[in-house]
Formats: C-alpha cells, structure tokens, sequence
C-alpha cells in the first residue's frame, strides 16, 4: 500500500519503484547474485543505508517492487554483490560488488501515479565500480540465410515460467497453428540440444531472436514475461 504524505512548501512521499533485469558474469546468465537498493552516507563506502534487497533466481533474473521517500532518490544505488570471475565461491558467493546509480539509469516515470519503473536489460558484473549495461538493441550477429535451418524445428520450454502448465499449452496451441499452415514441424524436447532449435525462456522482456540472424546456426531464444506467456496473440507474434 502507498504510503504518502505531503507537507506544505516540501513534499516528502514515498515512491513505488519496480526494477527488473539480467545479469551477466563474461555473457553468460548469473544466478544468486545479491542485489541491495541503498544509499551511501558521504563518500565513504560505509555506513550504507539499505533500502531493499533481493537476489536473482538461476537464470540470473530479477524483478522486485518497492517504496522508497523521494528524498533520497539523488543518491539511489543499486549494488550487485557477486563471485563472477572467482573459481571458488562455496565460501564466500558475494566477494565482489559493482553499483548502477538509480538517477542516471533510464527510468520511465509516471507523473500521475509518481512511479518510475527501471527496465535495465542485461547487466554486465564486474569486480568493482559500476556495472556495465548492455543494450541488446545494439548486439550484432553474423548473418546466414534462412534455409540453414531446416523444416524440423526442435523446442525447449525452461520451466522458470510462474504457470509452467498454462504457458507450455499456449506456446504448444501456436505451434500447431504453425504446423497446420506451414511445412514446418515442430518437436519438443527434453533437454537443450543448441542447434536448429527454440528456446522459450521467462525473462523481464517480451522479445526474440530472428532465426536465421545467429552466428554458427546455434539455437534462438524467446523471452517471454508470465504477463506474454499467458497470450497466445503476443507468442504468435514472436
């Protein structure tokens, strides 16, 4: 519930954030990760004031809502505590940590309900400092022609998705229109197999790859929020 109060002259309320995103440890997903919204007093590292915290689940996504008073929000942080790089991290999984100040991320803001809501995308870790944000917009892949796929299209479905039962019969219900319409046929697997290959996996965005658009004929991915996956309008659209 939210809670505001305003003053005359000062307005001091609390605002409703939602964060999501994907980290990242040299390109590939890391889970676990320790993730700490807070402020610093000063410029020293402590005493560090935490707001909120959470941790991403084993496909190394996030998502989290929370309140913060508007006061604070010049000196937001977003800390990321980490073992990417690290061979040993049973001890200690969080030995390393990079930070996103929240007022330079592009945060999209809704004035009349006073919420900014903080997409980040693929988050790169590294050792210390700030993080680095990928815009997946901007990857390039080497291109091939279409035709090195052929007409026996395996699939995967990661079984991260909130309703597994509901998505797998939607993503299932649009295959078969496929299959109906096209020469395409589609089979579903147990296990990855990366070649000639869908992969539908939940992620904080509704997107996908271009078959045919990735290098060495690997695999191709669909992201599908739980809000997507429960519409088979938007997966037959990707």
């Amino acid at each position: 519930e939210l809670n505001t109060y305003t003053q005359w002259k000062n307005q001091y309320v609390n605002v409703p954030y939602f964060f999501s995103g994907i980290t990242l440890c040299r390109g590939y997903r890391q889970s676990n990760v320790r993730i700490e919204l807070g402020f610093k007093y000063g410029r020293a590292s402590y005493p560090y004031s935490v707001f909120f915290k959470n941790y991403t689940d084993k496909y190394g996504v996030f998502m989290f809502n929370t309140n913060v008073e508007q006061k604070f929000y010049p000196k937001l942080e977003l800390t990321f505590s980490h073992c990417c790089g690290f061979i040993r991290c049973q001890r200690n999984s969080y030995k390393a940590k990079c930070s996103l100040r929240v007022p330079s991320l592009n945060c999209t803001r809704f004035p009349y309900i006073v919420e900014r809501k903080c997409e980040l995308g693929e988050i790169e870790l590294s050792y210390e400092g700030n993080c680095k944000l990928l815009n997946s917009t901007k990857k390039l892949y080497k291109k091939y022609t279409i035709n090195k796929w052929n007409v026996n299209i395996s699939y995967f479905i990661f079984n991260n998705f909130t309703n597994i039962t509901e998505t797998t019969r939607n993503i299932q219900t649009v295959l078969t229109e496929i299959e109906n319409n096209t020469c395409i046929k589609f089979f579903k697997k147990n296990k990855t197999i990366d070649k000639n290959e869908i992969h539908f996996l939940k992620s904080n965005k509704c997107e996908s790859e271009i078959i045919g658009m990735k290098s060495e004929n690997k695999s191709q991915y669909i992201y599908l929020t739980d809000e997507c996956s429960y519409s088979m309008r938007k997966i037959r659209s990707l």
